[in-house]
């Protein structure tokens, strides 16, 4: 939607029928933490940044200038009332800070010690978990477990998943379901750790809730039916909510991490240190090479990234970082490069 289109169509409206209209959006901004929401099943990126007149950050676009140029031509040629035009104030730019390497990790076993299960005897919805006055779990993540399990040959989820969850097996990860289909899923011994019984973790994602229509009303997130083991139904779960509130993820900053290693292949979380010398500015965090998962900064919840794009940077403002040491959190799904970088321009695809 450039300029030159965006132009015309204000003309349009505005010049030549003689119309008000009202932009949508004027400035977008970004979705933090798990709120960026969808619309059936089009997910949105956590970014709001709409090409708007005002970008993700503030910064002025070009078709901010274009609508000052059109609003003194309209004062111009108009009799009534003069429009506003106020003074921009300054924009400050964005900054890089370069690449940073994994300081440690906590592996999903560390953050589950934070974490108290709850005994279910077929896996619930995160939303009937009752863990809340009058209501259960409504974003973040959730992990059903099995254990003392014998080895097994086939796996079914019956409905599949809301919306994507990582299956493992022994801490490792052996498959991926996603959606609301059955799931089946054949195994090897190969895929079993060498002991005399053995974990199924499904980790589901909540990948946000519906913003419009009646489906609100059963908008419901986790694992959709049984779980068969060898076409046997699976009892005795136990669930662990992980929703990532801000308490907890200053828990899992105090942590005794693990020195990073390559090649972990479950989901964890990856602790960096950012020093800003001077007054901290506005950035950009990538994660080229990661898969998929949150970023928290001084325990607040950024939002999501996903390697398949296509947003590829978090938005971070200014406010959110300090002086001195600035405490990052990766919580990855799947598999990390160990590196991230901060730079100062957004990539969103």
């Amino acid at each position: 939607y450039d300029v030159k289109k965006f132009e015309k169509e204000v003309t349009d409206v505005v010049f030549n029928a003689n119309a008000s209209i009202n932009f949508y959006m004027f400035f977008g901004g970004t979705n933090f933490g798990f709120m960026n929401g969808g619309d059936g099943d089009k997910g949105l990126v956590t970014s709001y940044d709409y090409n708007a007149p005002l970008s993700e950050s503030g910064n002025y676009t070009d078709k901010y200038w274009k609508t000052k140029e059109l609003i003194e031509k309209f004062n111009k040629e108009r009799a009534q009332p003069k429009l506003l035009i106020p003074k921009p104030p300054t924009y400050v730019a964005p900054v890089s800070y370069g690449k940073l390497k994994v300081k440690d990790y906590l592996s999903l076993e560390d953050v589950l010690t934070k974490i108290k299960p709850i005994v279910t005897e077929k896996p619930q919805h995160m939303e009937l978990l009752n863990i809340g006055t009058y209501y259960g779990q409504n974003y973040g993540f959730i992990l059903y477990r099995l254990t003392n399990l014998q080895k097994f040959k086939h796996l079914k989820l019956t409905g599949g998943a809301s919306d994507r969850g990582v299956i493992l097996v022994d801490h490792k990860e052996v498959g991926v379901v996603e959606g609301k289909k059955d799931y089946n899923q054949d195994l090897n011994d190969t895929q079993f750790a060498n002991t005399t019984t053995h974990t199924l973790d499904i980790m589901v994602e909540n990948w946000g809730r519906l913003k419009i229509g009646s489906n609100m009303n059963i908008d419901r997130k986790g694992l959709n039916g049984d779980v068969d083991v060898d076409a046997k139904v699976a009892t005795n779960f136990q669930t662990f909510p992980l929703e990532f509130k801000e308490p907890f993820v200053k828990q899992l900053s105090e942590l005794k991490g693990k020195p990073f290693v390559e090649g972990i292949k479950s989901p964890a979380v990856y602790r960096l240190e950012l020093d800003i010398r001077d007054s901290p500015k506005d950035t950009f965090i990538r994660l080229d090479g990661w898969s998929k998962g949150n970023v928290f900064i001084n325990d607040f919840n950024i939002g999501r990234y996903y390697h398949i794009g296509p947003q590829q940077t978090l938005y971070i403002p200014a406010p959110l970082l300090k002086t001195g040491k600035n405490d990052i959190l990766v919580f990855e799904l799947h598999s990390s490069t160990g590196t991230v970088e901060f730079v100062d321009t957004p990539h969103l695809g």
